[in-house]
């Protein structure tokens, strides 16, 4: 959201890598914020700690819920455990764009669809993907 000033910029990243790191490369954080952490973490030169986040398999993460059949992501990280099944449905919603705004950070950074500084409405195209990267860090 570009509220610190450029001086703070690489720090405040360092601080969330330092933070991702000391949670074993874990997420930390609940709806409201993840939206913003893989979006941050590539345009701050972190995509290796972003694709490392998406590629993660223990909870909570993301392939967390696919390795557990879902198609869709969950409202919530512990929408099912081992111990629990799944979390009651009247506070858990199977396709929930919260934390399904991890497919925004595919389409843009991964897949380089985004759209060209200065135009409206997607009228012009920017292509850059990152292919390569993503390889590097999840199984394909």
């Amino acid at each position: 959201m570009e509220l610190l000033p450029l001086h703070l910029r690489a720090a405040a990243a360092g601080h969330l890598v330092a933070a991702i790191r000391a949670a074993d490369w874990h997420l930390t954080t609940g709806f409201v914020g993840v939206g913003y952490l893989l979006p941050a973490l590539s345009a701050a030169g972190h995509a290796d700690v972003a694709y490392r986040l998406l590629a993660q398999r223990t909870f909570p993460s993301w392939r967390y819920m696919i390795d557990r059949g879902a198609t869709t992501i969950w409202e919530r990280w512990d929408g099912w455990s081992a111990e629990q099944g799944f979390q009651s449905a009247w506070m858990n919603s199977f396709n929930h764009y919260a934390l399904g705004s991890v497919g925004e950070w595919l389409y843009r950074f991964v897949l380089g669809i985004d759209q060209e500084p200065g135009s409206a409405g997607f009228g012009r195209l920017r292509l850059r993907p990152h292919p390569y990267e993503f390889a590097l860090y999840y199984d394909v």
